[in-house]
Protein backbone atom coordinates (compact mmCIF):
# COMPACT_ATOMS: atom_id res chain seq x y z
CA UNK A 1 0.00 0.00 0.00
CA UNK A 2 1.65 3.35 -0.93
CA UNK A 3 1.94 5.77 2.04
CA UNK A 4 -0.64 9.15 1.63
CA UNK A 5 1.94 11.33 2.47
CA UNK A 6 4.12 11.56 -0.89
CA UNK A 7 7.69 11.05 -0.77
CA UNK A 8 10.31 13.00 -2.92
CA UNK A 9 10.57 10.28 -5.35
CA UNK A 10 6.59 10.08 -6.39
CA UNK A 11 6.78 14.11 -6.32
CA UNK A 12 9.38 15.65 -8.26
CA UNK A 13 8.47 19.19 -8.28
CA UNK A 14 6.09 21.33 -6.47
CA UNK A 15 2.37 21.26 -7.95
CA UNK A 16 3.06 17.85 -9.40
CA UNK A 17 1.12 15.07 -9.04
CA UNK A 18 2.32 11.59 -7.94
CA UNK A 19 4.27 10.33 -10.81
CA UNK A 20 2.95 6.37 -9.84
CA UNK A 21 -0.49 7.52 -9.97
CA UNK A 22 -1.59 7.69 -6.46
CA UNK A 23 -4.12 7.66 -5.65
CA UNK A 24 -5.89 5.63 -7.81
CA UNK A 25 -9.03 6.39 -9.76
CA UNK A 26 -11.70 4.02 -8.33
CA UNK A 27 -14.02 2.16 -10.84
CA UNK A 28 -16.95 -0.18 -10.92
CA UNK A 29 -15.50 -2.78 -13.51
CA UNK A 30 -11.56 -3.52 -14.45
CA UNK A 31 -11.53 -2.12 -17.94
CA UNK A 32 -8.36 -1.34 -20.51
CA UNK A 33 -8.38 2.61 -21.89
CA UNK A 34 -7.08 3.12 -24.75
CA UNK A 35 -6.63 6.62 -26.19
CA UNK A 36 -8.78 7.55 -29.57
CA UNK A 37 -7.01 7.72 -32.51
CA UNK A 38 -6.26 11.21 -33.00
CA UNK A 39 -6.03 12.83 -36.72
CA UNK A 40 -5.04 16.99 -37.79
CA UNK A 41 -8.26 17.34 -38.41
CA UNK A 42 -9.90 16.56 -34.83
CA UNK A 43 -6.52 17.25 -32.73
CA UNK A 44 -7.75 20.31 -31.77
CA UNK A 45 -11.02 19.32 -30.25
CA UNK A 46 -9.63 16.56 -28.96
CA UNK A 47 -7.36 18.65 -26.88
CA UNK A 48 -9.97 20.72 -25.60
CA UNK A 49 -12.07 17.90 -24.39
CA UNK A 50 -9.14 16.19 -22.52
CA UNK A 51 -8.46 19.59 -20.89
CA UNK A 52 -12.29 19.95 -20.08
CA UNK A 53 -11.99 15.58 -18.99
CA UNK A 54 -9.29 16.52 -16.48
CA UNK A 55 -10.78 19.31 -14.88
CA UNK A 56 -13.68 16.91 -14.04
CA UNK A 57 -11.63 14.69 -12.73
CA UNK A 58 -9.74 16.97 -10.36
CA UNK A 59 -12.37 17.35 -7.63
CA UNK A 60 -12.20 13.66 -7.58
CA UNK A 61 -8.76 13.33 -7.19
CA UNK A 62 -8.87 15.89 -4.68
CA UNK A 63 -11.93 13.63 -2.34
CA UNK A 64 -9.60 10.99 -2.61
CA UNK A 65 -6.92 12.95 -0.97
CA UNK A 66 -8.84 13.65 2.01
CA UNK A 67 -9.71 10.74 5.25
CA UNK A 68 -13.16 10.88 5.18
CA UNK A 69 -13.32 9.56 1.80
CA UNK A 70 -13.28 5.99 2.42
CA UNK A 71 -15.89 5.55 4.03
CA UNK A 72 -17.83 6.88 0.57
CA UNK A 73 -18.94 4.64 -2.00
CA UNK A 74 -18.37 5.68 -5.83
CA UNK A 75 -21.57 6.94 -6.54
CA UNK A 76 -21.76 8.77 -3.57
CA UNK A 77 -18.06 10.21 -4.67
CA UNK A 78 -19.26 11.06 -7.78
CA UNK A 79 -22.72 12.76 -6.79
CA UNK A 80 -20.02 15.14 -4.55
CA UNK A 81 -18.04 15.82 -7.25
CA UNK A 82 -21.20 16.32 -9.44
CA UNK A 83 -20.49 13.80 -11.92
CA UNK A 84 -22.79 10.82 -13.41
CA UNK A 85 -21.42 7.50 -13.55
CA UNK A 86 -21.08 7.77 -17.34
CA UNK A 87 -19.58 10.88 -17.79
CA UNK A 88 -16.74 9.83 -15.28
CA UNK A 89 -16.29 6.66 -17.40
CA UNK A 90 -15.86 9.26 -20.64
CA UNK A 91 -13.56 10.66 -18.34
CA UNK A 92 -11.16 7.99 -17.61
CA UNK A 93 -11.01 7.18 -21.29
CA UNK A 94 -10.73 10.77 -22.47
CA UNK A 95 -7.96 11.60 -20.14
CA UNK A 96 -5.75 8.32 -21.46
CA UNK A 97 -2.20 9.48 -23.20
CA UNK A 98 -1.62 5.49 -23.51
CA UNK A 99 -2.83 2.15 -23.36
CA UNK A 100 -3.60 1.42 -19.37
CA UNK A 101 -5.65 -0.77 -16.96
CA UNK A 102 -8.08 0.55 -14.80
CA UNK A 103 -8.77 -1.56 -11.78
CA UNK A 104 -12.11 -2.51 -9.94
CA UNK A 105 -11.89 -0.47 -7.00
CA UNK A 106 -13.55 1.19 -4.19
CA UNK A 107 -12.35 4.89 -2.83
CA UNK A 108 -10.85 3.04 0.16
CA UNK A 109 -8.91 1.17 -1.83
CA UNK A 110 -7.52 3.70 -3.80
CA UNK A 111 -3.87 3.84 -2.44
CA UNK A 112 -3.50 -0.03 -2.59
CA UNK A 113 -0.55 -1.20 -5.49
CA UNK A 114 -1.92 -2.89 -8.63
CA UNK A 115 -3.13 -6.49 -7.37
CA UNK A 116 -5.07 -9.30 -9.46
CA UNK A 117 -7.30 -11.46 -7.05
CA UNK A 118 -5.84 -14.81 -8.08
CA UNK A 119 -2.12 -14.12 -7.61
CA UNK A 120 -3.08 -12.24 -3.98
CA UNK A 121 -4.50 -15.37 -2.76
CA UNK A 122 -1.78 -17.68 -3.74
CA UNK A 123 1.15 -15.43 -3.19
CA UNK A 124 -0.68 -14.17 0.30
CA UNK A 125 1.69 -11.04 0.20
CA UNK A 126 1.85 -7.56 -1.09
CA UNK A 127 1.53 -7.41 -4.98
CA UNK A 128 2.60 -4.13 -6.96
CA UNK A 129 1.65 -5.52 -10.81
CA UNK A 130 2.79 -3.52 -13.46
CA UNK A 131 0.20 -4.45 -16.41
CA UNK A 132 2.48 -4.62 -19.55
CA UNK A 133 -0.25 -4.07 -22.77
CA UNK A 134 2.75 -3.91 -25.72
CA UNK A 135 6.13 -5.13 -26.44
CA UNK A 136 7.75 -1.79 -26.46
CA UNK A 137 6.17 -0.80 -22.89
CA UNK A 138 8.24 -4.37 -21.01
CA UNK A 139 11.53 -3.17 -23.36
CA UNK A 140 11.48 0.07 -22.28
CA UNK A 141 10.75 -0.49 -18.14
CA UNK A 142 13.41 -3.35 -17.86
CA UNK A 143 16.32 -0.83 -19.59
CA UNK A 144 15.23 2.61 -17.48
CA UNK A 145 15.32 0.34 -14.53
CA UNK A 146 18.60 -1.62 -14.66
CA UNK A 147 20.44 1.98 -15.77
CA UNK A 148 18.67 4.26 -13.60
CA UNK A 149 21.48 5.15 -10.89
CA UNK A 150 20.69 5.84 -7.23
CA UNK A 151 23.37 8.39 -6.45
CA UNK A 152 21.83 9.03 -2.81
CA UNK A 153 21.68 5.24 -2.04
CA UNK A 154 24.95 4.61 -3.13
CA UNK A 155 27.00 8.07 -0.73
CA UNK A 156 24.44 6.17 2.14
CA UNK A 157 26.10 2.26 1.40
CA UNK A 158 29.41 3.54 1.37
CA UNK A 159 29.74 5.30 4.27
CA UNK A 160 28.08 1.96 6.34
CA UNK A 161 30.20 0.30 4.79
CA UNK A 162 33.70 2.11 5.80
CA UNK A 163 32.28 1.99 9.08
CA UNK A 164 32.02 -1.52 9.10
CA UNK A 165 35.12 -2.03 7.78
CA UNK A 166 36.98 0.23 10.89
CA UNK A 167 34.34 -2.39 12.99
CA UNK A 168 36.05 -5.41 11.84
CA UNK A 169 38.99 -3.80 12.16
CA UNK A 170 38.83 -3.48 15.92
CA UNK A 171 37.48 -6.61 16.37
CA UNK A 172 38.82 -9.27 18.91
CA UNK A 173 38.06 -12.55 17.20
CA UNK A 174 39.68 -14.29 20.13
CA UNK A 175 36.54 -14.46 21.95
CA UNK A 176 34.63 -17.60 24.18
CA UNK A 177 36.92 -19.88 22.50
CA UNK A 178 38.32 -22.35 26.02
CA UNK A 179 41.42 -24.56 25.89
CA UNK A 180 41.14 -27.34 24.25
CA UNK A 181 42.68 -29.44 27.40
CA UNK A 182 39.87 -28.80 29.63
CA UNK A 183 36.93 -31.46 29.94
CA UNK A 184 33.80 -31.23 31.03
CA UNK A 185 30.66 -33.06 30.66
CA UNK A 186 29.16 -33.65 27.04
CA UNK A 187 25.98 -32.14 26.16
CA UNK A 188 23.25 -33.65 23.85
CA UNK A 189 21.88 -31.46 21.43
CA UNK A 190 18.85 -32.58 19.37
CA UNK A 191 19.55 -32.09 15.08
CA UNK A 192 17.17 -30.40 12.97
CA UNK A 193 16.77 -30.15 8.99
CA UNK A 194 18.76 -26.89 9.02
CA UNK A 195 21.30 -25.63 11.41
CA UNK A 196 20.20 -23.55 14.20
CA UNK A 197 22.13 -21.17 16.98
CA UNK A 198 23.84 -22.73 19.57
CA UNK A 199 23.60 -21.79 22.74
CA UNK A 200 27.36 -20.03 23.48
CA UNK A 201 27.42 -22.27 26.79
CA UNK A 202 26.75 -24.92 24.86
CA UNK A 203 29.21 -24.54 22.20
CA UNK A 204 31.98 -23.95 25.18
CA UNK A 205 30.95 -27.25 26.60
CA UNK A 206 31.26 -29.00 22.93
CA UNK A 207 34.94 -27.48 22.71
CA UNK A 208 35.85 -28.74 26.28
CA UNK A 209 34.94 -31.98 25.02
CA UNK A 210 37.07 -31.98 21.98
CA UNK A 211 40.08 -34.60 22.70
CA UNK A 212 43.59 -33.73 21.58
CA UNK A 213 43.19 -34.57 18.20
CA UNK A 214 39.69 -33.55 17.33
CA UNK A 215 41.00 -30.18 18.76
CA UNK A 216 44.11 -30.42 16.90
CA UNK A 217 41.75 -30.08 13.50
CA UNK A 218 39.70 -27.34 15.37
CA UNK A 219 41.64 -25.18 15.82
CA UNK A 220 43.47 -25.48 12.63
CA UNK A 221 40.18 -24.49 10.77
CA UNK A 222 40.05 -21.91 13.07
CA UNK A 223 43.03 -20.08 13.00
CA UNK A 224 42.55 -20.37 9.08
CA UNK A 225 39.03 -18.67 9.46
CA UNK A 226 40.78 -15.86 11.41
CA UNK A 227 43.79 -15.13 8.75
CA UNK A 228 40.64 -15.20 5.81
CA UNK A 229 39.07 -12.47 7.89
CA UNK A 230 41.99 -10.25 8.86
CA UNK A 231 44.15 -10.61 5.86
CA UNK A 232 44.13 -8.17 2.59
CA UNK A 233 45.18 -11.04 0.91
CA UNK A 234 44.33 -14.20 -0.74
CA UNK A 235 44.82 -17.31 1.86
CA UNK A 236 45.90 -20.42 0.68
CA UNK A 237 42.49 -23.18 0.86
CA UNK A 238 43.12 -26.20 2.99
CA UNK A 239 41.77 -29.62 2.13
CA UNK A 240 41.87 -32.24 5.01
CA UNK A 241 39.94 -35.40 4.97
CA UNK A 242 38.90 -36.44 8.66
CA UNK A 243 39.36 -40.55 9.03
CA UNK A 244 38.16 -42.44 12.01
CA UNK A 245 35.97 -45.31 13.07
CA UNK A 246 32.85 -45.31 14.58
CA UNK A 247 32.02 -43.18 17.91
CA UNK A 248 35.79 -41.59 17.34
CA UNK A 249 33.73 -38.06 17.27
CA UNK A 250 33.80 -36.54 13.74
CA UNK A 251 29.99 -35.80 14.05
CA UNK A 252 30.89 -33.99 17.17
CA UNK A 253 33.44 -31.99 15.55
CA UNK A 254 31.71 -31.13 12.22
CA UNK A 255 29.13 -29.17 15.08
CA UNK A 256 32.21 -27.30 16.76
CA UNK A 257 33.98 -26.38 13.29
CA UNK A 258 30.74 -25.48 11.23
CA UNK A 259 29.53 -23.00 14.55
CA UNK A 260 33.25 -21.38 14.74
CA UNK A 261 34.13 -21.17 11.15
CA UNK A 262 30.29 -19.58 10.66
CA UNK A 263 30.92 -17.00 13.88
CA UNK A 264 34.44 -15.87 12.16
CA UNK A 265 33.48 -15.48 8.46
CA UNK A 266 30.27 -13.82 8.80
CA UNK A 267 33.40 -11.18 9.77
CA UNK A 268 34.59 -11.06 6.43
CA UNK A 269 34.50 -7.22 5.41
CA UNK A 270 33.48 -7.97 1.92
CA UNK A 271 29.86 -9.38 3.13
CA UNK A 272 29.00 -5.85 4.35
CA UNK A 273 29.62 -4.44 0.79
CA UNK A 274 28.45 -6.88 -1.68
CA UNK A 275 26.72 -10.01 -0.02
CA UNK A 276 23.71 -11.40 1.83
CA UNK A 277 25.24 -12.34 5.19
CA UNK A 278 22.00 -14.96 5.69
CA UNK A 279 23.65 -16.65 3.31
CA UNK A 280 25.72 -20.06 3.83
CA UNK A 281 30.11 -19.01 4.79
CA UNK A 282 29.86 -22.70 5.49
CA UNK A 283 27.98 -25.44 3.72
CA UNK A 284 27.36 -28.67 4.83
CA UNK A 285 26.85 -31.76 2.74
CA UNK A 286 26.79 -35.34 2.01
CA UNK A 287 26.32 -38.00 -0.86
CA UNK A 288 22.69 -39.31 1.12
CA UNK A 289 19.62 -37.62 2.72
CA UNK A 290 19.95 -39.29 5.78
CA UNK A 291 23.54 -38.61 6.19
CA UNK A 292 22.75 -34.84 4.95
CA UNK A 293 20.10 -34.56 7.50
CA UNK A 294 21.97 -35.70 10.62
CA UNK A 295 24.49 -33.01 10.28
CA UNK A 296 22.03 -30.55 8.95
CA UNK A 297 22.96 -30.19 6.00
CA UNK A 298 21.85 -30.95 2.17
CA UNK A 299 22.81 -33.93 -0.86
CA UNK A 300 25.45 -32.82 -2.89
CA UNK A 301 23.18 -33.21 -6.02
CA UNK A 302 20.54 -30.90 -4.12
CA UNK A 303 23.22 -28.37 -3.18
CA UNK A 304 25.01 -28.04 -6.33
CA UNK A 305 22.24 -29.26 -9.07
CA UNK A 306 24.02 -32.23 -10.05
CA UNK A 307 22.51 -34.11 -12.87
CA UNK A 308 21.86 -38.26 -12.32
CA UNK A 309 24.89 -39.33 -14.92
CA UNK A 310 28.52 -38.33 -13.51
CA UNK A 311 29.92 -39.29 -16.50
CA UNK A 312 32.55 -37.31 -18.60
CA UNK A 313 31.55 -34.74 -20.28
CA UNK A 314 30.88 -31.99 -17.89
CA UNK A 315 27.71 -30.14 -18.09
CA UNK A 316 27.05 -27.03 -16.83
CA UNK A 317 24.21 -25.21 -14.89
CA UNK A 318 22.63 -23.37 -17.93
CA UNK A 319 19.47 -21.38 -16.68
CA UNK A 320 20.26 -22.74 -13.03
CA UNK A 321 23.52 -21.34 -12.49
CA UNK A 322 22.54 -17.69 -11.24
CA UNK A 323 20.22 -19.32 -8.43
CA UNK A 324 23.17 -21.32 -7.38
CA UNK A 325 25.77 -18.53 -7.74
CA UNK A 326 23.29 -16.87 -5.16
CA UNK A 327 23.02 -19.47 -2.63
CA UNK A 328 26.47 -20.50 -2.38
CA UNK A 329 28.00 -16.87 -3.17
CA UNK A 330 29.56 -15.86 0.73
CA UNK A 331 30.50 -19.57 0.76
CA UNK A 332 34.01 -20.01 1.82
CA UNK A 333 33.73 -23.60 3.14
CA UNK A 334 32.35 -27.02 2.49
CA UNK A 335 32.36 -30.28 4.61
CA UNK A 336 31.29 -33.04 2.64
CA UNK A 337 30.56 -35.98 5.81
CA UNK A 338 30.25 -40.08 4.85
CA UNK A 339 33.13 -38.90 2.07
CA UNK A 340 33.38 -42.88 1.81
CA UNK A 341 30.35 -43.09 -0.44
CA UNK A 342 31.12 -40.39 -2.46
CA UNK A 343 32.92 -41.60 -6.20
CA UNK A 344 35.86 -40.52 -8.22
CA UNK A 345 33.46 -39.07 -10.83
CA UNK A 346 31.03 -37.48 -8.04
CA UNK A 347 34.17 -36.02 -6.24
CA UNK A 348 35.71 -34.62 -10.20
CA UNK A 349 32.02 -33.47 -10.80
CA UNK A 350 32.05 -31.32 -7.20
CA UNK A 351 35.11 -30.00 -8.08
CA UNK A 352 34.15 -28.85 -11.40
CA UNK A 353 30.95 -27.47 -10.25
CA UNK A 354 32.44 -25.03 -7.58
CA UNK A 355 34.80 -24.13 -10.44
CA UNK A 356 31.74 -22.82 -12.46
CA UNK A 357 29.59 -21.49 -9.77
CA UNK A 358 32.54 -19.50 -7.87
CA UNK A 359 34.45 -18.81 -11.52
CA UNK A 360 37.70 -19.34 -10.27
CA UNK A 361 39.63 -21.81 -12.05
CA UNK A 362 41.36 -23.39 -8.67
CA UNK A 363 40.42 -26.73 -7.09
CA UNK A 364 36.58 -26.35 -5.82
CA UNK A 365 36.24 -22.69 -7.00
CA UNK A 366 38.56 -21.88 -4.53
CA UNK A 367 36.36 -23.17 -1.37
CA UNK A 368 38.65 -24.85 1.18
CA UNK A 369 37.44 -28.35 1.87
CA UNK A 370 37.13 -30.85 4.64
CA UNK A 371 35.82 -34.18 3.75
CA UNK A 372 34.57 -36.34 6.99
CA UNK A 373 34.42 -40.52 6.91
CA UNK A 374 35.77 -43.82 7.35
CA UNK A 375 36.60 -45.95 4.41
CA UNK A 376 36.29 -49.01 6.27
CA UNK A 377 32.38 -47.97 6.05
CA UNK A 378 29.75 -47.94 2.96
CA UNK A 379 31.53 -47.34 -0.07
CA UNK A 380 30.02 -46.12 -3.40
CA UNK A 381 26.95 -47.22 -5.28
CA UNK A 382 27.02 -49.35 -8.47
CA UNK A 383 29.99 -50.59 -8.08
CA UNK A 384 31.99 -46.86 -8.71
CA UNK A 385 35.26 -46.51 -7.60
CA UNK A 386 36.03 -44.68 -4.00
CA UNK A 387 38.08 -41.93 -3.76
CA UNK A 388 40.75 -43.87 -1.95
CA UNK A 389 41.60 -46.19 -4.85
CA UNK A 390 43.79 -44.54 -7.15
CA UNK A 391 43.46 -43.91 -10.83
CA UNK A 392 46.77 -42.92 -12.88
CA UNK A 393 44.66 -42.52 -15.87
CA UNK A 394 42.94 -39.09 -14.48
CA UNK A 395 44.08 -35.82 -12.50
CA UNK A 396 43.35 -36.95 -8.54
CA UNK A 397 42.88 -34.03 -6.21
CA UNK A 398 42.07 -36.79 -3.33
CA UNK A 399 45.18 -38.05 -3.54
CA UNK A 400 47.56 -35.21 -4.43
CA UNK A 401 45.83 -32.56 -2.40
CA UNK A 402 44.11 -33.63 0.79
CA UNK A 403 45.50 -34.17 3.80
CA UNK A 404 44.56 -36.98 6.17
CA UNK A 405 44.18 -36.96 9.74
CA UNK A 406 42.83 -39.87 11.72
CA UNK A 407 40.87 -39.54 14.79
CA UNK A 408 41.53 -43.00 17.09
CA UNK A 409 40.58 -41.96 20.59
CA UNK A 410 37.15 -44.13 20.59
CA UNK A 411 34.67 -41.30 22.17
CA UNK A 412 30.90 -43.39 22.32
CA UNK A 413 32.46 -46.53 24.20
CA UNK A 414 35.02 -44.55 26.34
CA UNK A 415 34.35 -46.22 29.41
CA UNK A 416 34.39 -49.79 27.80
CA UNK A 417 37.76 -49.58 26.30
CA UNK A 418 37.78 -53.42 25.47
CA UNK A 419 34.70 -53.47 23.99
CA UNK A 420 35.88 -50.62 21.68
CA UNK A 421 39.05 -52.12 20.86
CA UNK A 422 36.87 -55.22 19.36
CA UNK A 423 34.89 -53.16 17.41
CA UNK A 424 37.76 -51.42 15.67
CA UNK A 425 39.30 -54.74 15.35
CA UNK A 426 35.83 -56.00 13.41
CA UNK A 427 36.26 -52.88 11.43
CA UNK A 428 39.76 -53.47 9.57
CA UNK A 429 39.46 -57.41 9.44
CA UNK A 430 39.38 -59.43 6.32
CA UNK A 431 36.71 -61.78 5.72
CA UNK A 432 39.21 -64.47 5.77
CA UNK A 433 40.69 -63.80 9.70
CA UNK A 434 39.43 -65.52 12.29
CA UNK A 435 38.03 -63.90 15.30
CA UNK A 436 39.79 -64.95 18.28
CA UNK A 437 38.34 -67.17 21.51
CA UNK A 438 38.62 -64.03 23.71
CA UNK A 439 36.70 -61.47 20.98
CA UNK A 440 34.24 -64.05 20.40
CA UNK A 441 33.50 -64.42 24.20
CA UNK A 442 33.67 -61.00 24.57
CA UNK A 443 31.06 -60.29 21.40
CA UNK A 444 28.73 -63.40 22.83
CA UNK A 445 28.25 -61.25 26.21
CA UNK A 446 26.18 -58.35 23.99
CA UNK A 447 23.91 -60.75 22.52
CA UNK A 448 20.76 -60.63 23.78
CA UNK A 449 19.15 -63.25 21.04
CA UNK A 450 20.04 -66.15 18.81
CA UNK A 451 20.49 -66.08 15.29
CA UNK A 452 16.97 -66.74 14.23
CA UNK A 453 15.66 -66.95 10.50
CA UNK A 454 12.82 -64.11 10.45
CA UNK A 455 9.75 -65.92 9.69
CA UNK A 456 6.29 -64.75 10.32
CA UNK A 457 6.26 -66.67 13.79
CA UNK A 458 9.57 -65.27 14.88
CA UNK A 459 8.70 -61.46 13.54
CA UNK A 460 5.36 -62.29 16.13
CA UNK A 461 7.92 -63.45 18.79
CA UNK A 462 10.59 -60.93 18.18
CA UNK A 463 7.63 -58.05 18.48
CA UNK A 464 6.59 -59.61 22.04
CA UNK A 465 9.97 -59.64 23.55
CA UNK A 466 10.65 -56.03 22.12
CA UNK A 467 8.24 -55.44 24.99
CA UNK A 468 10.42 -57.39 27.85
CA UNK A 469 13.60 -56.51 26.48
CA UNK A 470 13.91 -52.77 25.63
CA UNK A 471 17.52 -53.48 24.04
CA UNK A 472 15.87 -55.86 21.58
CA UNK A 473 15.48 -54.73 17.99
CA UNK A 474 13.43 -56.79 15.59
CA UNK A 475 12.93 -55.90 11.74
CA UNK A 476 9.44 -55.21 10.73
CA UNK A 477 8.50 -56.05 7.00
CA UNK A 478 6.00 -57.23 5.01
CA UNK A 479 5.74 -61.46 5.18
CA UNK A 480 5.77 -61.46 1.30
CA UNK A 481 9.64 -60.68 2.16
CA UNK A 482 10.27 -62.34 5.18
CA UNK A 483 11.02 -65.93 3.23
CA UNK A 484 14.23 -64.02 1.15
CA UNK A 485 15.60 -62.93 4.23
CA UNK A 486 19.18 -64.36 5.36
CA UNK A 487 20.01 -65.34 8.95
CA UNK A 488 19.73 -62.24 11.21
CA UNK A 489 21.45 -61.36 14.32
CA UNK A 490 19.22 -59.72 16.59
CA UNK A 491 21.04 -57.75 19.47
Amino acid sequence: MHSKSHSKSCVKHQGANCRFGFPKQPCDETMIVRPAPVDDDNRDQRNEDRLASNAKLVPVLNLLNEPETASLTLPQLLAKCKLTGDEYMNCLRMTASSSSVVLKREPKDCWVNNYNRHLLLTWDGNLDIQYILNAYSCIAYICSYISKAEHGLSQYLKSVIENSRCANVNENVEENVPDYNVRSKTTQMSIVTEPAAIDPAVLRDMYRNLNQKQASVFYKVRDWCIKRVCSSKPIEQFFYHINGGAGTGKSHLIKCIHAEATKILQRLPRLAEEADISKQTVVLAAFTGTAAFNISGATLHCLLKLPRSLKPPYHGLGNKLDEVRAELSIAEILIIDEISMVSKDLFAYVNARLKQIKGINLPFGGMSVLAVGDFFQLPPVRQSKPLCVYDPTRPDHWRDDFKKITLTAIMRQKDDVAFAELLNRLRVKEKSDELSEMDRALLATRTLCRLTRMTTRKTKELAEWQGKLPLCKALRMSSRTQSKLPWVLVL
